[in-house]
């Protein structure tokens, strides 16, 4: 069976695998017999009581029909690098959650594990290679009206091996086009500073240059620019602006992208930047 996109579905005619995973949010499930796009195994997540009772179903509703509004190129990319929303899940006519497609194994690294000690053995190089690919993820989104907003690292997972991929999760409480289906909350220790928005492109800068930070630092709580420094001045600079109370003055991730390569450039020729 394949799930055709921006369809709706019975849960109960769906054959439930094993769990996956639980969040804040809800339980996820795998699903059995059924490919989403004619290619990725599917997953189901299943909300939480108190979840469904402040959920905006329009707003979900609306996720779930954007990659058919994308452009094909866009909703392909979309699909390879999200485990966005594509179908509602329904149990007595009620909207109870939705499907989207199952994480691949290959992509590792839960929670802060990729950030700290027991990681050391990822060389800077494919640091700088993941992080890369998280700044033209990110980039991506924001050009098709997408913001993340709880940009932490048990949103973003990377693949192992060398280049590293990211794949984001968590997309239903991703913002689009200025509407969330779910209340928004950050992780703790991934706060914007006091009084700022959480969710909006300038949030992501934020919070993408502190995981750049911390990555190169080796350390999920670190502030401290010097690992990053001793890697590349110009990522120093943008980390340090990318940290700039004045949301304006924050680099986009686009900014990123070029210095990112660069630095791993030199770093896989030279085991240091230029």
């Amino acid at each position: 069976m394949t799930a055709p996109p921006g369809a709706r579905v019975d849960i109960g005619k769906l054959t439930l695998g094993h769990e996956l995973g639980r969040g804040r949010h809800g339980q996820i499930t795998a699903v059995n017999g059924l490919l989403i796009r004619r290619t990725w195994a599917a997953a189901v997540k299943i909300y939480w009581p108190d979840v469904l009772r402040e959920l905006d179903r329009a707003v979900l509703e609306r996720l779930v029909a954007f990659p058919g509004q994308l452009a094909l190129q866009d909703s392909r990319w979309l699909g390879e690098n999200t485990t966005w929303p594509v179908v509602l899940a329904e149990r007595g006519g009620a909207v109870c959650g939705f499907l989207m497609r199952a994480v691949p194994s290959e992509y590792g690294y839960p929670g802060d594990s990729y950030l700290d000690d027991a990681h050391t053995g990822i060389a800077d190089a494919d640091r700088l290679r993941m992080l890369q690919s998280l700044a033209t993820a990110l980039a991506r989104l924001h050009e098709i009206g997408v913001v993340v907003g709880d940009l932490s690292p048990r949103n973003v997972l990377f693949s192992y091996g060398s280049p590293g991929r990211c794949l984001l999760i968590g997309c239903d409480a991703m913002q689009l086009n200025g509407e969330t289906a779910l209340s928004q909350v950050e992780a703790p220790g991934w706060e914007v500073p006091v009084g700022e928005a959480k969710t909006t492109m300038a949030s992501d800068a934020y919070k993408f240059g502190l995981l750049a930070i911390r990555l190169l630092a080796r350390d999920p709580k670190s502030r401290d620019e010097s690992a990053i420094a001793s890697v590349s001045a110009q990522l120093r600079r943008l980390a340090v602006a990318s940290q700039h109370l004045d949301p304006m003055r924050r680099p986009s991730p686009n900014a990123w992208v070029g210095a990112l390569d660069e630095a791993a450039r030199a770093v896989e020729l030279y085991g240091r930047c230029g």
